[in-house]
């Protein structure tokens, strides 16, 4: 399941996405917004909010993806879920904004595939302007 919350997140849209994710545990959950993650790999203020309100609540949550911030970053948080001193998830978390670069972002785009059987996904990026590929 994929939920994409906009700009100005507050405790009303915090409360839903937690109804919303609680309703499909059995569901493998990946949310996007619109600020969550920064260039530097911090989370932003409201980041660091929807990672302990929402994320760390729910073992299904597998990743976090934002914009917002121009750059690329990514972060992996380790968690263990049931407090038996194990890790029992990743969660990857990726900023992937290129609209100040050269040119409007030059046409970057970052494209995720996801392998169903192996559980698994894969990411890369395309600058359309010269038909390339970078490897994340």
């Amino acid at each position: 399941m994929m939920v994409y919350m906009g700009w100005g997140i507050k405790q009303d849209e915090i409360d839903w996405l937690n109804r919303v994710i609680s309703e499909h545990p059995d569901r493998i959950v990946i949310l996007n917004f619109h600020e969550y993650l920064l260039v530097s790999g911090n989370r932003s203020p409201i980041g660091d909010l929807i990672f302990h309100q929402v994320v760390k609540r729910h073992p299904n949550i597998v990743a976090v993806f934002s914009g917002h911030y121009h750059g690329a970053s990514r972060k992996v948080d380790e968690l263990d879920d049931d407090h038996d001193g194990k890790v029992d998830r990743k969660v990857y978390q990726i900023l992937a904004d290129y609209q100040s670069g050269p040119e409007g972002g030059q046409g970057f785009m970052r494209v995720i595939t996801a392998d169903q059987e192996k559980k698994s996904a894969s990411f890369y990026d395309i600058l359309t302007l010269l038909e390339s590929r970078a490897f994340l």
